[in-house]
């Protein structure tokens, strides 16, 4: 039996309405009428398709601003945490650990490592790595704690030397990449020179087994940390020279005193004689 035209409309706008996607209805073989109630339809949900993108966009961006406000506050309380460390220690290297600790608490991260400048200026030392499972542990640990590479050699070496941070979205990828036999899993990796003042005296290294990890706003909170990481590495170290200056001092006064009492006692003895 032979489809009426309200038939082929009516099917026509199930097939456009029940096929996921939104597929305009096709005015062929319809009537005036059924035309225009057709291309009605075809604006409206044309529409419709418009609005849904729209709304996707901006439920993601939104979804980001959370995600990014939720890192800043953590952010902020890492940093309230450490600045509360250079009443504690006195010692970088252990400085260094707790740092990362904070870090990993705070802000998830899957790997950290902190690597420090030598006396000499030119080589980068591990002092300090904090991961999942505790896999940057010291004694038996697959990383090598007080590993060193050259200033300039590698992702961290080369933030070192520029003073720019290095992101590395896959290390397969980049010639850069130097490994220190941490035996820890990494696909993307990011390092931000430690800054005091305007010397650089080491980086600080994030990594993650997955590729692409960090975003432009993770990067930014991060470069945050190492430059306050590196004021606090400042103070402490004008704390130990003056602490070693202040006991110098001392051990200088406790000599003259001696010195004097020595010299005093010896005049007394001149003056009875006489």
């Amino acid at each position: 039996m032979p489809r009426s035209a309200d038939n082929l409309l009516i099917e026509r706008l199930y097939r456009a309405t029940m096929a996921g996607a939104f597929s305009p209805v096709s005015l062929e073989g319809l009537s005036e009428r059924e035309r225009f109630i057709a291309q009605k339809l075809n604006q409206e949900m044309t529409q419709c398709d418009r609005f849904r993108v729209a709304s996707k966009a901006f439920h993601h961006a939104l979804d980001e601003v959370e995600r990014f406000y939720d890192r800043s506050v953590r952010a902020l309380s890492a940093l309230i945490k450490v600045g509360r460390l250079d009443e504690v220690f006195s010692d970088t290297d252990q400085f260094c650990r707790s740092v990362l600790d904070i870090f990993s608490e705070e802000l998830d991260f899957e790997n950290c490592s902190i690597m420090l400048a030598n006396a000499d200026g030119k080589t980068l030392t591990l002092v300090a790595g904090k991961g999942r499972g505790d896999r940057y542990a010291t004694g038996n640990s697959p990383v090598r704690i007080g590993s060193s590479i050259r200033i300039g050699e590698g992702v961290a070496g080369v933030a070192a030397a520029t003073g720019e941070y290095v992101f590395v979205p896959d290390i397969s990828k980049d010639a850069r990449f130097k490994s220190l036999d941490m035996k820890v899993d990494i696909a993307s990796l990011l390092s931000v020179p430690i800054r005091t003042e305007k010397k650089i005296i080491g980086v600080i290294n994030f990594s993650h087994p997955m590729s692409g990890i960090f975003d432009e706003n993770m990067i930014n909170l991060v470069m945050i940390l190492s430059n306050f990481v590196g004021q606090m590495i400042l103070l402490m170290q004008l704390y130990g020279k003056v602490a070693s200056w202040n006991e110098a001092l001392k051990n200088e006064v406790e000599k003259k005193t001696a010195d004097l009492k020595k010299k005093n006692a010896q005049l007394r003895k001149i003056t009875l004689i006489d």
